[in-house]
C-alpha cells in the first residue's frame, strides 16, 4: 500500500516540475536535463526567454536545440554566476545590434559528447524573469529595432 503511494507522490512532483519553469538552479537544470534525454524540445523551449526575439532568430534557436538531439549527450552542465558589474551583453551581426532580453545572473554552461568521444560546450546566459530561470535570447536594441 504505501509503494503506490510513494510512486504517486514521486510522479507527482515530477510532473509538478515540468509543469512549469524552474525557480532555482537546481530545478533549471533538473528540468533541462529531463527534457534533454526524453528530447522534448519544447520543454526546453520552455526555458528560454522570448521577450521581444525576432522570429528569426528563435527559429534558428529551436532548430539548434532539436539538432543537439542528434547523437549527443550531456557529459556536464551546471551554472557560474556571473560578476555583479558586468556590462549588458550587446552582439552585432549584418549591422543590427542585438542585446540579451533579461539582465544576467549566471553564465550556463553545457557539454556535450558525441558517439565519437568529441566534445562540445555551449554556453549561454541565465537570468531571472517572473522569478524564473531562464535562458535569455537575443533581441534587437531599442535603437535597431526603430529602424
Amino acid at each position: 500500500m504505501k509503494l503506490p503511494t510513494l510512486t504517486a507522490l514521486i510522479l507527482g512532483t515530477v510532473l509538478s516540475l515540468q509543469a512549469h519553469a524552474a525557480g532555482t538552479n537546481f530545478e533549471f537544470i533538473s528540468y533541462y536535463l529531463n527534457s534533454f534525454a526524453s528530447r522534448d524540445a519544447p520543454g526546453l523551449y520552455n526555458l528560454f526567454h522570448w521577450d521581444g526575439v525576432e522570429t528569426s532568430v528563435r527559429k534558428e534557436v529551436e532548430t539548434e536545440v532539436r539538432s543537439n538531439f542528434k547523437g549527443q549527450q550531456i557529459r556536464r552542465i551546471y551554472i557560474d554566476p556571473v560578476r555583479k558589474n558586468l556590462p549588458h551583453p550587446t552582439f552585432q551581426e549584418n549591422g543590427k545590434q542585438y542585446e540579451l532580453n533579461l539582465k544576467p545572473t549566471g553564465q550556463l554552461y553545457i557539454v556535450y559528447m558525441d558517439k565519437t568521444g568529441k566534445t562540445n560546450t555551449a554556453k549561454m546566459y541565465v537570468g531571472e524573469h517572473n522569478g524564473q530561470i531562464k535562458i535569455g535570447s537575443l533581441r534587437p536594441t531599442t535603437s535597431t529595432a526603430a529602424k
